[in-house]
């Protein structure tokens, strides 16, 4: 949930369990998630979301240009999927449908970062990675 490849399919779980820690058995429209891009340049918060079928078959929920789909449930999991279209980071959501209203889950909204598949570091700055690069170079001639 906290990372992905632009281009890859990435699908996580939400096991639903109520206040005593039981588990429940996942239901389609159980719970509300939305994985939004974050950008600098706009406010996530005004993306507008709609619900609609994809050419699967699959419920989905799309925030802008992207989507995530609830594929099913298997032994009390719900599992939900989506396919990165861009580099940087996401907002993924997940609120229990209660008669009060959507409510978060525990750690909800997450934050993944989706990469292309090159080495990154979370919060690392370039100036960081050419220190790191200059150590292992002087590691290796001291070796040599």
């Amino acid at each position: 949930l906290t990372e992905g490849l632009v281009g890859t399919q990435s699908e996580f779980e939400v096991i639903p369990r109520d206040m005593f820690g039981d588990g429940k058995q996942c239901t389609g429209g159980m719970f509300t998630v939305q994985v939004v891009p974050l950008s600098a340049a706009r406010d996530e918060d005004s993306l507008t979301c709609d619900e609609h079928v994809n050419a699967d078959g699959l419920s989905c929920t799309r925030c802008g240009q992207m989507d995530v789909c609830f594929k099913g449930s298997d032994a009390g999991s719900c599992n939900y999927v989506y396919t990165p279209s861009a580099t940087g980071f996401l907002r993924i959501t997940v609120a229990l449908n209660s008669p009060e209203g959507p409510r978060h889950i525990q750690g909800s909204p997450f934050r993944a970062h989706i990469g292309d598949g090159r080495m990154f570091i979370p919060g690392m700055t370039f100036f960081g990675y050419l220190s790191v690069f200059f150590t292992g170079v002087g590691g290796a001639l001291v070796l040599i």
